[in-house]
C-alpha cells in the first residue's frame, strides 16, 4: 500500500513538473496508473520520423493470445524529427482508451505487452508501410521507468496483426 501511494505521489510530481496537471486536485482522484516510462527512437530511424505527428501507445494482455489490444492512447506530436527519448508517458485509466479485450474485464491484467508506434497516416489499425514500432513484453502492472525503443520500420505490404 505504501509503495502504491509513493508511486502516485511521484507521478503527480512528474505531471506537475511537465505542466500536464495544474493542481494537486489530481491526486485526490482514484486514477489507476497502469505504467509509466519513455519512448525513444533508434538513431537509424530518426530521419524517417520527420513529418509523423501521431504516436500510438498500445497495451495488450500479456497472457492473452488475442490480437485485440486491452487499451490504447493516441498522442499528437509535432512534425519535427524525433531523436533519442522523445516522449514520456504515464498511462492511467483516465488517458487510456479501453478496447474491451481480455473478455471485456475491467480488471487490468497483471502483465502487459506495450507497443509504441509512430504512425505515418495517423489512423489506428494494423501497422502500415512507413510506420515505425517498438515493444516491450511482459511488463508488470504499475511498472515505472519502462523504456520502449522504436527500432523497426514497416516496409512491405505485409501488415502486422497488432495496432
Amino acid at each position: 500500500m505504501k509503495t502504491r501511494v509513493l508511486h502516485k505521489i511521484l507521478i503527480v510530481a512528474s505531471l506537475l513538473a511537465m505542466g500536464l496537471v495544474s493542481s494537486v486536485h489530481f491526486f485526490a482522484t482514484k486514477t489507476e496508473v497502469y505504467m509509466s516510462g519513455t519512448i525513444a527512437i533508434s538513431p537509424d530511424l530518426e530521419d524517417f520520423s520527420t513529418g509523423i505527428s501521431t504516436l500510438f501507445i498500445t497495451l495488450f494482455d500479456a497472457s492473452s493470445a488475442s490480437p485485440m489490444p486491452w487499451g490504447a492512447q493516441r498522442v499528437a506530436l509535432n512534425k519535427d524529427k524525433k531523436s533519442g527519448k522523445f516522449y514520456e508517458f504515464i498511462l492511467t485509466e483516465d488517458n487510456l482508451r479501453r478496447m474491451g479485450a481480455a473478455g471485456g474485464s475491467d480488471t487490468p491484467p497483471s502483465r502487459f505487452r506495450i507497443k509504441a508506434r509512430l504512425d505515418l497516416n495517423g489512423q489506428g489499425g494494423m501497422d502500415q508501410p512507413g510506420d515505425m514500432t517498438g515493444e516491450v513484453r511482459d511488463v508488470a502492472y504499475g511498472s515505472q521507468d519502462i523504456h520502449v525503443l522504436i527500432h523497426k520500420r514497416i516496409q512491405s505490404e505485409l501488415h502486422s496483426a497488432h495496432p
